[in-house]
């Protein structure tokens, strides 16, 4: 991973430039303050480019406490405001590998919630291996 995860940052991110994919692996709280930063953290990277899908782990250790629907409506919101700050025009291929039931449901509830994006495609995977096949059989197909 180009980056490690902590207790004040319960994320790891790593950009793929040959697959043109990043990664970002949750190993801690997911809230959308953390969510903001971890994107940040992605526009800055040196190896990143607008066009990159996106990988997007939520790991057996990361965590989300209490979600409503209000909360998964303002995630889609400020991730599509980072769409249309630093991916303007692309249309992005988002795979999410879950890896317990709890976020298997609420992944379940984030591909219906993204199917009226437009400018997304999100599927949900229990197996990274089988997200970046599907990330590597879609590249540059939007």
């Amino acid at each position: 991973m180009t980056s490690e995860a902590g207790p004040e940052r319960p994320y790891e991110i790593a950009v793929h430039p040959d697959r043109e994919f990043f990664e970002l692996v949750w190993r801690g709280q997911v809230g959308l303050e953390t969510i903001r930063a971890a994107y940040a953290e992605v526009a800055a990277h040196p190896d990143w480019k607008p066009h990159f899908n996106r990988l997007v782990v939520y790991t057996a250790d990361a965590e989300i406490g209490d979600v409503e629907f209000a909360d998964l409506n303002s995630i889609k919101a400020a991730l599509a405001s980072w769409q249309a700050d630093h991916a303007p025009g692309q249309h992005l291929f988002g795979a999410n590998v879950v890896e317990t039931d709890f976020f298997d449901a609420l992944g379940a509830v984030w591909e219906t919630l993204s199917k009226d994006n437009e400018t997304l495609t999100v599927r949900i995977f229990k197996a990274r291996d089988a997200a970046v096949d599907w990330l590597d059989a879609v590249r540059g197909s939007a």
